[in-house]
């Protein structure tokens, strides 16, 4: 069977092929989320549509993914489902957003780390920085101890 015709009926047999649930690949497709339990059903029903959803499954299951094999593309496919799906709860649509930026390397570790053997190795600013937020503290400590109770 070759592609369906109609774009969102080809997206949701793909979705739902791929695991997502009828409602989640529904809403999606960018049908609309009033009523999309029973709209999702009705689609999945379709001859054309059921049998793309079962030529697709069958070829997922040919090329191993149904074994527990779990692309990249399938995770990503499944967390922008998430994500663009206004019936999911706003914590997982932003931590799907989230694992997206990270797989494309928006939000990764900033942080940098390094070997310090000797003052003579740390740089100026740095310690610039350290002296200042001491000097800071200790004003503090001293402000608070002078501070009547």
């Amino acid at each position: 069977m070759a592609l369906l015709n109609n774009p969102r009926h080809e997206r949701f047999a793909q979705l739902v092929a791929g695991g997502a649930s009828l409602t989640n690949a529904y809403t999606s497709c960018g049908f609309s989320s009033t009523n999309a339990a029973s709209g999702a059903s009705r689609l999945a029903k379709s001859e054309k549509v059921r049998g793309r959803i079962e030529e697709l499954q069958a070829d997922f299951a040919r090329r191993g993914a149904n074994h527990a094999e779990i692309t990249r593309a399938a995770i990503l496919r499944g967390l922008i489902a998430i994500a663009e799906n206004k019936d999911e709860p706003a914590g997982a649509r932003i931590r799907a957003y989230e694992l997206c930026g990270k797989e494309h390397g928006m939000f990764g570790d900033r942080s940098e780390v390094r070997t310090i053997k000797s003052l003579a190795d740390i740089p100026d600013d740095v310690l610039e920085q350290a002296i200042a937020e001491g000097e800071r503290l200790e004003a503090l400590q001293l402000a608070k101890e002078k501070k009547p109770n």
